[in-house]
């Protein structure tokens, strides 16, 4: 029996470079791989639903699930990280504590964003800060198509062609600023960075915050997520399962591949290395539901708790129904297409 052939857009990370390439296959099927940056796919996924399996924003997904999204997730998280190093303050502002940004102005890309969502709700959980107290102004337009803040929450686009985050924080139009990356730096190029102007973090020893809270709760959180058109896991259910494999597999490698020394230019790579073992857990980056529930179900509050969504959604709704369960990781020859 033929395979299915599929369209795959992700970004080539360490995780996903040898499902691109081809050396890890999926049973069943035939992946083009289209590999995109994040802005891109993302327009396109949200103007056409163009490819059949996309990494996109777990964020833009909760919020356009909420919507009946054409698309349906199962567990594979190509891109994690902290994110409390984002929040920036103006150096020599009102703000220096996080408690100090109950009803304030905060800045960032876009509301449906996956850093911006885990921040305000560790805000929340951490500080008291109540984000219904809050006024969101983004710089760039939602990626979630027909969305609308919900709750009462204030959510509003800053004019376009505006400042940049530190002129902002600077100018007092915002109280703190949550970045795409951590720390108050633009560019950074051969150990040379670029500062904002009078702008500091608003955790200056972010990466021990992280560690204690990573002790503490077991969330490692995800940022993206893959989505495959429903109509794909309607005709052939048993696609979910086997793209998690593949997945799993090609993350495996590439983690071989990433942890040799020889890699990368950094001097104490395998220090670095070493360190981060001994913090995080073994199965921390897995692909499945049982590991990432605590994760996933405290998303889904902060997403509801923003008003990204206007209500909580359950793991149920948001993943696809054959890979709720935890299976073998051999792959699955398919029965029909």
């Amino acid at each position: 029996m033929p395979n299915l052939h599929l369209s795959l857009s992700c970004y080539e990370y360490d995780v996903t470079r040898l499902l691109i390439d081809g050396t890890v296959r999926t049973q069943g099927v035939d992946l083009t791989a289209v590999p995109l940056v994040s802005g891109e796919r993302h327009n396109r996924v949200a103007h056409n639903v163009e490819f059949d399996v996309t990494e996109i924003q777990m964020a833009m997904y909760v919020a356009w699930k909420a919507l009946d999204a054409p698309v349906t997730a199962i567990p594979v998280f190509l891109f994690r990280k902290f994110n409390h190093g984002n929040i920036t303050v103006a150096a020599n502002g009102p703000i220096k504590r996080p408690q100090d940004l109950q009803g304030r102005t905060i800045g960032v890309l876009q509301h449906c964003d996956s850093i911006t969502l885990w921040n305000l709700g560790v805000l929340m959980d951490e500080y008291g800060v109540d984000p219904r107290s809050l006024h969101i102004r983004t710089l760039a337009e939602e990626h979630v198509p027909d969305w609308e803040p919900c709750g009462g929450m204030d959510v509003q686009l800053l004019e376009k062609g505006g400042q940049s985050p530190g002129a902002l924080l600077n100018a007092g139009v915002v109280d703190a600023f949550i970045h795409r990356y951590p720390g108050p730096y633009y560019r950074q190029y051969r150990g040379r960075s670029t500062r904002a102007p009078s702008v500091r973090c608003l955790f200056p020893n972010y990466r021990e915050i992280e560690v204690d809270y990573y002790k503490r709760t077991g969330i490692f959180p995800m940022r993206h997520v893959i989505v495959v058109r429903n109509e794909v896991l309607e005709r052939d259910p048993w696609v979910a399962a086997n793209l998690v494999k593949s997945f799993t597999r090609a993350m495996d490698l590439g983690i071989d591949l990433a942890t040799d020394q020889r890699t990368s230019f950094l001097p104490w790579y395998s220090e670095e290395l070493r360190e981060e073992q001994e913090i995080m857990q073994p199965t921390a980056w897995d692909y499945n539901i049982e590991e990432n529930r605590v994760a996933l179900e405290t998303f889904s509050r902060y997403a509801a708790a923003c008003g990204a969504t206007s209500r909580q959604l359950s793991i149920e709704e948001l993943f696809a129904e054959s890979v709720l369960q935890k299976f073998p990781m051999q792959f699955d020859y398919p029965h029909s297409h």
